[in-house]
């Protein structure tokens, strides 16, 4: 292979590993929350992260047994 092409398949590999990011980089923080807006509208979260207790299974006022959260 000449010089360029394997400069270009370099370009191209570093390319896809930058685009590429971990679950360390995912900021928990600001996944399940409600905007004020949001709040404004109206809009509940079903999950709080540790229970079910928003939950209900179809056609019910609760959640039937044999449903359960583990790891949060």
């Amino acid at each position: 292979m000449n010089l360029q092409v394997k400069f270009l398949v370099l370009i191209i590999i570093i390319l896809i590993l930058s685009g590429c990011k971990t679950s360390s980089d995912i900021k928990i923080d600001s996944q399940n929350k409600l905007s004020e807006q949001e709040i404004k509208d109206g809009w509940q979260l079903l999950f709080d992260g540790n229970t079910a207790e928003k939950w209900r299974s179809f056609h019910k006022t609760q959640l039937e047994s044999g449903w359960a959260v583990e790891n949060g």
